[in-house]
């Protein structure tokens, strides 16, 4: 799991979250947004351990 920021060419920033299977390198979830809360986070991981 790993938080990123950037911003765009107009000054916004936005995150991504993203979760990696470390053994086959396949990425399990990518979210972003400018905002990426807790619940969201919890949420995102929720739904990698129901699948």
């Amino acid at each position: 799991m790993d938080f990123m920021s950037d911003s765009l060419v107009n000054g916004r920033k936005f995150r991504t979250l993203n979760v990696i299977d470390d053994c086959s390198r396949e990425a399990l979830a990518i979210e972003i947004d400018t905002s990426i809360s807790a619940k969201r986070v919890i949420r995102t991981l929720e739904q990698i351990i129901a699948w």
